[in-house]
């Protein structure tokens, strides 16, 4: 990862670095232990994040049962948090993004723009992490940062190990297991 594009890198540092930190500050009495920044399958970047106290809500209203948990717990998708702050700070960025897709028009250079914002909106992330916006020290020990592929795919889990070195990722690793099966 180091074949990125600086105005994607810019575009997704910004605008999730004010979504995360307007989500922090909007839930402050919350625990968050997850951020993550996804791009769907039309290349759009929108933010999400956990916090436990989010997780055991969910829990209880979807009645969801004990071998589902963990799926939940590291689900982007299926956070109250998805997409948080989209309108904001990502939406003003859509005019740029919709032209760089339009000139993505054929399949070898729509992977390659797929590539370019993964590896931009990863480089996003830790330039955010470097910053402070998901703790520092101790505290983010017990947060896992990363950028996904929705629907996910392999490739997250090798993001989600770069990004993260110690800490919680060793449990986010072992529950997602699963992931390294995919594209084989």
């Amino acid at each position: 990862m180091n074949n990125y594009d600086e105005t994607l890198v810019e575009i997704f540092e910004t605008a999730a670095g004010k979504a995360f930190t307007s989500l922090i500050n909007a839930h402050g009495e919350e625990h968050f232990y997850y951020f993550a920044l996804l791009i769907d399958e039309c290349l759009r970047p929108y933010v999400s994040a956990w916090s436990y106290e989010a997780l055991e809500k969910f829990y209880k209203e979807n009645e969801v049962d004990d071998e589902e948990k963990d799926w939940y717990k590291w689900s982007g998708v299926e956070s109250p948090y998805e997409a948080y702050g989209w309108d904001e700070y990502f939406a003003g960025y859509t005019h740029l993004l919709y032209e760089r897709e339009q000139a993505a028009d054929d399949e070898d250079t729509f992977c390659r723009e797929c590539e370019l914002r993964m590896d931009a909106a990863e480089e996003a992330m830790r330039r955010l992490d470097a910053k402070g916006i998901f703790g520092t020290g101790g505290a983010r020990e017990g947060v896992v940062i990363t950028v996904e592929c929705v629907p996910p795919e392999r490739s997250n889990y090798d993001r989600v190990a770069r990004l993260n070195k110690t800490g919680l990722i060793e449990e986010f690793l072992e529950e997602n297991t699963d992931l390294l099966e995919e594209d084989e």
